[in-house]
């Protein structure tokens, strides 16, 4: 259990900060690439467990979140995952409504995660797929939207708190 919940925030605006300032180009060596997997992986498993701790406002919890996906064109396995651009159709995008835990579980489950580089060399956005997910579509999130997420999750401190266990014995909790 999180009892004092400013740390893990502190580092998701570390994260946003970092990956803000991010520059990617083809001599890029791995090690930042595998760091910027690891930085969205872990920023991700950080706000599940904010949720799940409590620690964060309802408002946050229930920020909702329009998802671009592409749709897969075909099965896709261990053997295929890297071929981001023949897996999915990415002349048939869509969007769909999803919360921030959803979000989190997509990255936290990635089985193909890439980064969609701009010109200038930044980070536009993440492409992952859920192991889940894998053979039905691939998500994009934009890097405004991901830095917007790491940074309401960041400064978000709730500051009432209401709970209630009800008759069945089911916890019942309200952050503000």
């Amino acid at each position: 259990m999180i009892h004092d919940s400013n740390p893990w925030k502190n580092e998701l605006l570390q994260t946003a900060a970092w990956l803000q300032r991010l520059r990617l180009t083809e001599r890029t060596r791995e090690v930042t690439h595998i760091k910027l997997e690891k930085a969205v992986f872990f920023a991700a498993y950080a706000i599940r467990k904010l949720v799940e701790a409590h620690k964060l406002s309802d408002a946050v919890v229930g920020h909702p979140i329009d998802i671009e996906y592409f749709p897969a064109k075909r099965q896709v396995t261990l053997l295929n995952w890297d071929r981001i651009d023949r897996n999915y159709d990415f002349e048939s995008p869509g969007v769909e409504p999803r919360d921030l835990v959803y979000v989190c579980n997509q990255l936290i489950h990635s089985y193909a995660f890439a980064p969609e580089v701009a010109e200038d060399g930044r980070l536009a956005a993440v492409l992952v797929a859920s192991d889940k997910r894998k053979s039905t579509k691939l998500y994009r999130i934009p890097r405004v939207q991901l830095l917007g997420l790491l940074r309401l999750v960041g400064r978000d401190n709730p500051s009432e708190m209401h709970y209630r266990l009800d008759e069945a014995g089911k916890e019942h909790v309200s952050l503000r």
